[in-house]
């Protein structure tokens, strides 16, 4: 999946669902920035204005949030017997995707073009979005200890029928 990014808080109203958290607050900023991108190419905007300042408010903005969310989510999902190991291959699985996409998207541009694949980014963008508000418990102000017993009721929750 694409680095999404994360901006103001005001990107978006912040509701009981979307649990008030930075990830969650800034992806739609990424979505917007990048969808913006596809229409500018589009629409024949001056191509370079549009990215040059798209492009440095994605890096901002994944600066800001997205970027060290996945590696602190990575500390709070795994028991400690096992959290050095799993964040390892963790690391490992965010190297991978990094590479598949930085050797997909050359690919991507000759075949549809930077406006359509920016438009991909931006529904896989989307899509992380629905998987943050759908899967992951909001953890802000909880000792480590807490956020443990958060994910291990949530696992079991799901394994027991009904």
């Amino acid at each position: 999946m694409p680095p999404t990014l994360r901006t103001a808080s005001s990107c978006t109203p912040s509701s009981r669902r979307m649990k008030g958290s930075a990830l969650i607050r800034s992806i739609p900023c990424v979505v917007i920035l990048v969808a913006a991108l596809g229409v500018a190419a589009l629409d024949g905007l001056p191509r370079v204005w549009v990215v040059m300042i798209g492009f440095s408010l994605f890096i901002t903005s994944f600066a800001i949030g997205v970027g060290g969310t996945g590696w602190l989510i990575q500390g709070e999902v795994f028991p400690t017997a096992v959290r050095g190991r799993a964040a390892a291959a963790c690391a490992s699985v965010d190297w991978l995707a990094n590479f598949v996409i930085v050797q997909w998207f050359p690919t991507l541009n000759s075949a549809f073009g930077l406006a359509w694949v920016m438009v991909l980014f931006a529904a896989l963008s989307l899509l992380a979005v629905w998987s943050v508000a759908r899967f992951l418990p909001e953890t802000k102000g909880l000792a480590l200890e807490e956020v443990t017993a958060v994910f291990e009721k949530q696992a079991t929750a799901k394994e027991s029928p009904g």
